[in-house]
Parts: C-alpha cells; sequence; structure tokens
C-alpha cells in the first residue's frame, strides 16, 4: 500500500508551486494560484490535490513545479518495488551463500536472458520485473534451505534452526515451519590493550 505525503512534503511542494506561480504563473493563462496549483500537478503526477498524492509522486510534482520556478530538478531516489526486490535477493543469496553466477543461471533457466557471470545481481535484474524478481527470491531460499538440509543430513545434525534478526523473520506460523530462530546481536566488547614489560 503506497503512503501519501508527509505535512512536511506538501508544504514544500506548496512553496515550490507559490515561487513558479510568480516565476511564470502570470505568463500562462490561469484565474488563480489554486488553478495554476491543480493543472501543474494534474499534468505531472495525473491527481490534482497535493493530499492525494502518494510517495512516488512527489518528486515529479516538485520538479514540474522547479522547472517553471527556475529552480534545478531534485534527483529521483525513490526505490521501486524492483530494487527492493533485488535488494531482498541480495540478502538472501548471501544468507544462503550462493554466488552471482548461479543468479545468472537461474535467470538464463527461467526468462531465458544471458548475461555474462561477471555481472552483478542489480545487472542480472535489471530487465526483469518486481515479480520475476520475486519468482527469483523464492527460488534462491528453497533451494538454500533444501542445500542446508542435505549438508545437515549427511552430517547428521538433524533440523538445522535457520537464524534470524528480528527483521528478517518470518511471521507466526512461517517462523514455526521453517524452524526460524530469533538470533540476538552480540554486543561487540572493546579490545583491551595488553601491557608490556619495558625492556631495558
Amino acid at each position: 500500500m503506497a503512503r501519501n505525503l508527509s505535512s512536511k512534503q506538501i508544504t514544500s511542494l506548496a512553496v515550490i508551486a507559490q515561487k513558479a506561480w510568480r516565476q511564470a504563473g502570470f505568463a500562462l493563462d490561469f484565474a488563480s494560484v489554486d488553478d495554476f496549483r491543480h493543472a501543474t500537478c494534474f499534468d505531472a503526477t495525473g491527481k490534482e490535490s497535493f493530499r492525494k498524492l502518494e510517495q512516488a509522486d512527489f518528486v515529479p510534482a516538485w520538479n514540474a513545479f522547479a522547472t517553471l520556478a527556475g529552480v534545478p530538478p531534485r534527483p529521483d531516489r525513490t526505490p521501486d518495488a524492483q530494487a527492493k526486490a533485488v535488494r531482498i535477493l541480495e540478502i538472501h543469496l548471501h544468507r544462503h551463500e550462493l554466488t552471482v553466477g548461479y543468479v545468472a543461471a537461474l535467470v538464463r533457466d527461467k526468462f531465458n536472458i544471458t548475461r555474462g557471470t561477471s555481472a552483478t545481481v542489480a545487472e542480472l535484474c535489471a530487465t526483469l520485473s518486481a515479480s520475476q524478481v520475486w519468482q527469483l527470491v523464492y527460488t534462491v531460499n528453497n533451494r538454500g534451505r533444501s542445500k542446508t538440509r542435505k549438508v545437515a543430513a549427511t552430517c547428521g545434525a538433524g533440523d538445522v534452526p535457520e537464524p534470524h534478526t528480528a527483521i528478517t523473520l518470518p511471521p507466526g506460523g512461517l517462523a514455526e515451519h521453517f524452524g526460524a530462530v530469533l538470533v540476538e546481536p552480540q554486543p561487540v566488547m572493546p579490545k583491551r590493550k595488553l601491557k608490556t614489560a619495558a625492556t631495558s
């Protein structure tokens, strides 16, 4: 679910819209600053009111007013769904100790896209949609768990719990199903310097 803009963001849009009105709004054919603001916002985002805008709409709306005000545009650093999925894929690859070459083989087999094995995970997933990256996340997770179970069975260790922090712990019944256990990070103790005997 997308979040609406914060009060601070709405205030920022109102300020830049006022600057744009003073700079270029009079030259345009609008009866009032409100008409100008609604029309410019609608052209940039498809929504007239600042209160209806979502987080992904903030930078395009701000840049539309900034262009008219003569202010340099803001870079859009809003993470999209695909970028979030790629980051989660990287986390799961690291957790299961799988390589980027493994993901390259998955991308080649599942989606018929061939890239070099020296590419990064983000480069491998650049042309994939968010749902396709999530398919890779599920595949990596399932195969990583299978690999862990096989290694544990060969060593005679039985069921090996899956360590998680508070952020990565699956909810409720899923935690029990996967054998997930919460591992509290241990505080790092400062190292003490050893006293050495002075030589004379």
